[in-house]
């Protein structure tokens, strides 16, 4: 039988490969290597800050994801959105792919 932390993260990365697929990019497997073109995929999901400057909402998402070659690349995610709600859905969504403990993991105004 499983134990509760495999069936959590096969749970995250569903909810990963749902969000991710409905935004048009294509999922990556948190236990999956990382490509550059994943990371590329997953940083354009997010509204960029630059070409949104009236979103209210910040969400930051910063840890490690281990990369093609097997080692373990630090990786951040930002985005601003118009409401805290979908920078939530982004900001869990987007975690799925640190594979370690989570240096930043936020929604806040700005």
């Amino acid at each position: 039988m499983e134990d509760l932390r495999t069936m959590a993260r096969k749970a995250i990365v569903a909810a990963l490969a749902f969000g991710l697929a409905t935004a048009g990019v294509t999922a990556v497997s948190a236990q999956e290597a990382l490509s550059p073109a994943d990371l590329t995929r997953i940083r354009d999901s997010a509204p960029n800050c630059d070409e949104h400057p009236n979103f209210p909402w910040i969400g930051r998402v910063a840890g490690n994801a281990e990369g093609i070659a097997g080692n373990s690349m630090p990786v951040s995610f930002v985005g601003c959105f118009p409401d805290e709600s979908e920078c939530e859905a982004w900001k869990m969504r987007t975690s799925s792919v640190v594979t370690s403990t989570l240096v930043q993991y936020s929604c806040r105004q700005r």
